[in-house]
């Protein structure tokens, strides 16, 4: 008897008192679910935003630094133009310098110093002696007597060399030769 109500009861007040008690406790973990939900999805839109920003400012960064490598790459190629120019001046004058020294101690006029043939120093000298055989067969010039100095180093000038044309005529019929 006292079994029946006291189940009954005891189970009405347990049924009663845990459907209240886990409803209220529904409904607070419900709302701090919610809640945590809502912070959490929060987090990760401004994570989410932050990220996009970051992405956004390193395509930025890098568009610079790639407009910044093309331009150093136009300047080393300028200065790369500059220094072939300037290597090849260098070897021109230093050429030339060759050549007006081997012309000087072969006794030829300077002005035929221009006229020498070759890349190396061997080669300048054998054209130098070649143009030297050359003017010693033609003999001396009208007007004028002597040679240009005979092989000596510092060789004066003939005393009448003749025109400039004259020079060179002659000069390009012993290299058609």
């Amino acid at each position: 008897m006292a079994t029946d109500d006291d189940a009954g009861a005891a189970g009405g007040t347990d049924d009663a008192g845990s459907g209240t008690d886990s409803g209220a406790e529904s409904g607070a973990s419900g709302a701090d679910d919610a809640a945590k939900l809502k912070g959490a999805l929060e987090k990760e839109r401004a994570a989410r935003k932050s990220a996009e920003k970051a992405a956004k400012d390193a395509a930025t960064e890098l568009a610079a630094a790639k407009a910044a490598s093309d331009t150093s790459k136009s300047e080393i190629q300028k200065l790369t133009e500059s220094f072939a120019e300037l290597k090849a001046e260098a070897v021109a004058t230093s050429q030339r310098a060759l050549r007006a020294e081997i012309a000087s101690e072969k006794g030829l006029p300077p002005k035929l110093a221009a006229r020498l043939h070759g890349d190396t120093r061997e080669e300048l000298e054998a054209d130098a002696d070649e143009l030297l055989e050359f003017a010693q067969e033609s003999g001396p010039r009208e007007g004028g007597a002597g040679s240009w100095g005979g092989g000596q180093r510092g060789g004066g000038r003939p005393a009448a060399p003749g025109s400039n044309e004259e020079m060179n005529a002659t000069l390009r019929g012993f290299r058609s030769t």
